[in-house]
């Protein structure tokens, strides 16, 4: 069936001429993101994480492809354009889920997969949860998958399109999160979610497995059908469905009453003589909400909240005109520290900013569990760091409302290039708008993104984790207070 949706070609002007204005808005949008700029990941770190990529040069690749008919249809760009451009990217803010690709089918295999070590200080094997879950005596490694070696495949999966910064915490994505039942993806990534359900060679038909005892087995693969796929029956009867129509506008809440559900499931503290603070995941949240916490949990700490916008035309072009029409306002406040609590954003790094600010201002140890089957150290967040994310809705919004008070013709054009076209043609379009910067960085500039911050401690898991959480903070409390030693750092409890 993908080999009969729309066919592209120059010959096509309706269609080519729609995609090609599609790429070539998403060039100016990608340019309005900020870390690139500072740190351009065409030469990042040298412990960063991840391959350098060149987010320009890749788009104009899939731009000259396009001219010259190397795209057999509408599906065979949108999948070059999202792992190309996006997966290769991870960065978990900068995101673009093309409306064909994302609004059909996404995929699934049918097992997941734990990562423990044996006896808390061998390198972690992988195993199947099933197997594990039922009986753990004979549950055999797993040798290979699809044929590859077991942890190079599932590196190569993350490689392809994780939208974490550290490949450890891909990895610990890929695996069943016990802390996490009620997750859609507690199941870990290998199963089912992340950026890669997107994508169908990972997957293929089946997932085979060759265990450490010579065993095997072999398990079909799922399509999960997202689009009413009645009546379409080639490309151009897809261009008329629901694939194509955008998505009708959800009732609105309350930004504040969903942040606190976010931070009521997904921060849980154990206090006993000495308090364990454990944070598990967050997909985004209110950074109001992060500095409340951090205050409260440390009576008399002001959060820093470094930031910085990319200087940019268009950035330039909106903020000169909404700085005129307010020339005349008077930005005195009664109480300078009230101005906290009138700044208002949604961002998407809260447990990133919890965890940098606890330790940089409060010199708060960490304990991470998990990683790669290696026993070097790992970071403690490996998720995105960056400090505002921006929707090209939002932007688009920001730049139409400016460009009705322009005051010259180069402000018009600039604010021009801004159309509604990306996010009318996808389901998720977002990008970083600002860099967080840590104290530690304020002299050099260097985005938070591109920072290696090593953990304290490194934790492996365990069967025993896996099955009972409690483990894992009868660990974590052992570690911190007792003097119980780490696979890698510890903790000093003088």
């Amino acid at each position: 069936m993908l080999s009969g949706f729309i066919r592209l070609s120059s010959g096509d002007l309706t269609t080519f001429e729609t995609s090609t204005s599609s790429l070539t808005v998403l060039d100016h949008e990608i340019e309005s993101g900020n870390t690139q700029s500072v740190v351009p990941t065409t030469n990042p770190p040298t412990n960063y994480s991840f391959p350098s990529h060149d987010h320009f040069g890749v788009l104009a690749t899939v731009r000259h492809n396009l001219t010259v008919d190397k795209y057999m249809n509408e599906y065979e760009l949108q999948l070059a354009l999202y792992q190309n451009v996006f997966g290769l990217a991870h960065d978990g803010h900068l995101a673009f889920y093309p409306d064909l690709l994302a609004k059909s089918f996404s995929w699934k295999r049918q097992r997941s997969l734990v990562s423990i070590s044996e006896n808390r200080t061998s390198l972690p094997v992988n195993k199947l949860y099933d197997d594990v879950m039922s009986d753990s005596a004979t549950a055999s490694a797993v040798k290979l998958i699809n044929g590859v070696d077991a942890a190079t495949y599932i590196e190569n999966v993350i490689l392809a399109a994780s939208h974490y910064q550290d490949i450890d915490t891909g990895w610990n994505s890929m695996f069943v999160g016990p802390a996490l039942p009620r997750s859609p993806h507690a199941g870990g990534y290998f199963s089912e979610g992340g950026r890669f359900r997107f994508m169908y060679d990972l997957y293929g038909p089946t997932t085979p497995f060759l265990f450490e005892n010579g065993g095997t087995a072999s398990f079909e693969n799922l399509a999960l059908v997202h689009a009413d796929m009645d009546g379409i029956t080639d490309g151009l009867s897809c261009i008329g469905s629901s694939v194509f129509h955008p998505p009708k506008k959800s009732p609105k809440t309350q930004r504040r009453v969903q942040a606190n559900a976010y931070m009521s499931r997904d921060i849980q503290c154990l206090w006993w003589e000495r308090r364990m603070l454990q944070l598990w995941v967050n997909g985004g949240g209110e950074v109001l909400m992060e500095f409340d916490f951090a205050m409260t949990l440390i009576p008399g700490l002001i959060p820093d909240g470094f930031s910085r916008f990319k200087e940019n035309k268009g950035f330039l072009s909106v903020s000169e005109i909404f700085s005129s029409l307010v020339s005349d306002l008077d930005p005195s406040t009664s109480d300078s520290h009230e101005m906290i609590s009138w700044y208002r954003l949604v961002f998407n790094w809260t447990c990133t900013q919890v965890v940098e600010t606890l330790r940089l201002q409060a010199g708060i140890k960490s304990i991470v569990l998990g990683g790669r089957p290696h026993s070097n150290p790992i970071q403690a967040v490996g998720g995105i760091k960056g400090a505002e994310v921006l929707g090209f809705s939002t932007i688009y919004s920001y730049t139409s409302k400016a460009l009705q008070h322009a005051e010259n013709d180069e402000q018009r054009v600039e604010l021009s290039r801004y159309t509604r076209l990306p996010f009318l043609r996808s389901t998720i379009a977002t990008l970083n708008s600002r860099d967080q910067i840590t104290r530690d960085h304020l002299s050099d500039g260097l985005p938070a993104q591109y920072v290696y911050t090593r953990a304290d401690c490194r934790l492996y898991w365990t069967e025993a984790m896996i099955k009972n959480i409690t483990r894992v903070w009868k660990i974590a409390a052992e570690v911190a207070f007792k003097g119980q030693k780490c696979v890698v750092g510890g903790i000093n409890n003088s």
